[in-house]
């Protein structure tokens, strides 16, 4: 179903297992950065569990566990995914969670400085990867003009020049309802569940 936003929701209903899944998909990723903001993708995926008016820092992951659910997300080169499973009978509880650090997310300044460190650790492990460094490398190596030749996740420099208003612009760009697709599937009811997401 298109919503009047313009956002993709799609509803499988699936009774095998008494759970639901819940991604979100934006059309976001590497390829939409231009170079001095290389990276400002994954860095706003790192910040989606970062706190909103509602919901203070930590508390998007707590509450998810508190319903027995998992959350992660992940950035690649076309797109950026927020995923939660919950059990089906928290599952419109896990919407709003979802829902909230989706569109409300604070992008607090100190805990953008803090999450970029972190990235920054992500990327210090990436180093120590052989496989991941020679893809890197590779890519580098083959693409002359297309972005495939940076290093997917920024530099150092880069990332740590990011502001708020960087992240606050990309967002505003290309976090719309028309960019986006929510896929939900498991033990739900489709017209229950897609009234659910109206809302």
């Amino acid at each position: 179903v298109i919503l009047q936003n313009g956002m993709t929701v799609i509803v499988r209903e699936q009774q095998a297992v008494p759970l639901t899944s819940i991604t979100t998909f934006v059309k976001a990723g590497y390829f939409d950065e231009d170079d001095r903001i290389s990276g400002i993708s994954h860095v706003i995926e790192h910040m989606f569990f970062k706190g909103t008016q509602k919901r203070p820092v930590g508390e998007i992951a707590r509450e998810t566990k508190g319903l027995g659910g998992y959350l992660n997300a992940y950035t690649y080169y076309d797109r950026t995914v927020y995923h939660t499973v919950v059990p089906a009978e928290n599952t419109t509880k896990a919407l709003d969670i979802q829902a909230d650090a989706l569109w409300n997310s604070a992008f607090d300044a100190t805990e953008l400085k803090r999450e970029i460190e972190v990235v920054l650790q992500e990327n210090n492990r990436k180093l120590d990867n052989p496989p991941a460094v020679t893809s890197e490398k590779l890519y580098s190596i083959a693409f002359q003009q297309h972005r495939m030749k940076r290093w997917r996740i920024g530099t150092p420099e880069g990332l740590r020049a990011l502001t708020r208003d960087d992240v606050v612009g990309y967002f505003k760009k290309y976090y719309r309802p028309s960019n986006i697709i929510l896929s939900i599937a498991g033990q739900v009811d489709v017209e229950d569940t897609l009234a659910e997401v109206v809302k």
